[in-house]
């Protein structure tokens, strides 16, 4: 449902229910994919909405395909904010598994140095177990322990794809040109 300013003329009010009601399931499945959590993914949509209202202007009389990639930009962007400031809030406690595992050197180089669309674009070719595995240590900050409840699957079959996914994550990296 959205809620409408006082601020805002008809014009936008009926723009922003168009853009709406085309777009809320992308972007809600652009920010579901990125939390895994549809809780906070509701939070970030209103975060999301929001934004767009503020602006909802530009939009006026524009249908074409750059108006959804604007707008799954803004979501992917809430998302992103979302995440860092639930990390800066979180207090983790750290294993030394956790901590041997999570010393990603290569990785972060490679990101560091504006590879981060490259590590995107290998971490897309590896196969879906692997993706979730990494998706959910890396990006959801989930301990192996975790990852193994929530996926069903022993810590060992969790650890074994972790390893080989990170492994072939770096191989399809080191491939393009990148090094530890």
């Amino acid at each position: 449902m959205l809620c409408f300013s006082v601020d805002e003329t008809e014009t936008e009010r009926a723009c922003l229910a168009r853009l709406y009601d085309r777009y809320h399931r992308d972007i809600y499945k652009r920010i579901l994919n990125i939390l895994g959590n549809e809780e906070d993914t509701k939070d970030v949509m209103q975060e999301t909405w929001t934004a767009v209202a503020l602006h909802v202007g530009k939009f006026l009389g524009r249908e074409d395909e750059s108006v959804r990639a604007y707008l799954l930009r803004v979501a992917r962007n809430q998302a992103i904010t979302f995440l860092r400031a639930r990390k800066r809030e979180r207090t983790m406690t750290c294993t030394l598994e956790d901590v041997e595992i999570s010393d990603d050197g290569a990785l972060m180089a490679i990101c560091e140095s504006g590879g981060v669309s490259e590590v995107l674009m290998c971490f897309e070719m590896l196969n879906e177990a692997q993706r979730d595995v990494l998706n959910l240590y890396y990006l959801h900050r989930h301990s192996l322990r975790e990852i193994a409840v929530l996926l069903g699957l022993s810590e060992q079959a969790v650890a074994s794809r972790f390893t080989r996914g990170r492994k072939k994550l770096i191989e399809l990296l080191k491939r393009r040109g990148y090094h530890e």
